[in-house]
């Protein structure tokens, strides 16, 4: 990187991942962007970060991964309030030691998602760093208002649904920490997958606004019981939880065998899942299923909305527990 300076860093991350078209005035380039808002919608904007030593490490992580990873945090954000994604703004602070190698393939990673899901790069900013790779993304979305889906509006009743699968991130972080990196087709490579190049559900998050039935929703980027509280508690309610119904894979159950681990708290404490979580009407979910199938996302209905406080876990064997909690906490110690 001292090779190349700041002109040759910015002409690295200089990716137009999306059609431009007649919106955006000033694009990427100038002191600032500039770009028409669009009257019938509301504007949505997010920002995340990866950093290195926190969010990845490059001893496993390829380089694209990050990109891409770093794009689908912010996107799912976006997917979690049932809006489209546009822009995309980045901050870049990189080590001047880092190989510029690197630092194109972290640019590839953040282009492939753009383009897959008709984003723009608009600009950003670029220093360098005594310390670790950070990188930092804003991305602006729009929606139309009546469409807008907050964490706020579950009703007693609900049924308690999520896409995807739960756990594989965590298991795959129990893997690397444990020295295994899983190579592609290898049995538990879709673990270690899930944790570096998450899926930010875009086209789920937009089929269920449009059917106008989701009461709240989320992401789950903390954890399945921590993020479930986002929608419960600022309500006053609770839940009833059948871990049977949680959305596990076999490679998670095969490896949570073999490591002396329950997949099903695996599946409820396990951060950077990256689905949705959201509440909606029980009689109302041939409809919703049918509105993510019809993008290819598979949706699980794992517990009920409940007027006492209390969340409670009817787990397999027949118990009874608390809702897990436990998550990566920033400032508090944690496993990343």
């Amino acid at each position: 990187m001292r090779e190349i300076g700041e002109e040759g860093l910015i002409a690295i991350f200089d990716v137009e991942g999306g059609a431009l078209g007649g919106k955006v005035l000033v694009p990427n380039g100038d002191d600032a962007a500039a770009w028409f808002l669009e009257p019938k919608y509301a504007n949505v904007i997010t920002t995340d970060s990866q950093v290195e030593g926190v969010h990845f490490d490059l001893r496993y992580t390829p380089p694209v991964a990050v990109g891409r990873k770093l794009m689908s945090v912010n996107l799912s954000d976006v997917a979690a309030m049932g809006a489209r994604p546009r822009y995309v703004l980045l901050a870049v602070s990189v080590p001047p030691h880092l190989p510029v190698s690197v630092v194109q393939k972290v640019a590839t990673g953040i282009k492939e998602i753009c383009k897959l899901h008709g984003v723009a790069v608009l600009g950003g900013n670029t220093t360098t760093i005594d310390g670790p790779l950070v990188l930092t993304a804003t991305v602006i979305g729009r929606a139309e208002p009546s469409q807008l889906i907050r964490r706020r509006g579950t009703m007693v009743g609900d049924g308690i649904y999520v896409t995807g699968r739960l756990g594989d991130a965590k298991a795959g972080l129990r893997l690397v920490q444990s020295g295994v990196v899983p190579a592609l087709g290898t049995p538990y490579y879709s673990l270690y997958k899930a944790l570096v190049d998450p899926q930010a559900r875009v086209e789920a998050g937009r089929r269920l606004a449009n059917v106008h039935l989701v009461h709240a929703m989320c992401d789950i980027s903390d954890g399945f019981g921590k993020d479930l509280r986002h929608l419960l508690v600022p309500e006053g309610l609770g839940a009833r939880i059948e871990a049977q119904a949680l959305p596990i894979s076999q490679a998670l159950r095969s490896y949570g065998e073999e490591a002396g681990f329950s997949p099903e708290l695996e599946a409820m404490m396990g951060g950077e899942d990256y689905e949705l979580l959201f509440t909606a009407p029980m009689e109302e979910e041939a409809l919703i299923v049918d509105a993510c199938a019809s993008v290819a996302t598979p949706v699980s209905r794992v517990g009920t909305v409940l007027a006492a406080p209390e969340l409670e876990v009817f787990m397999p064997d027949g118990s009874v527990v608390d809702l897990p909690t436990a998550s990566f906490e920033h400032y508090a110690g944690g496993d990343r």
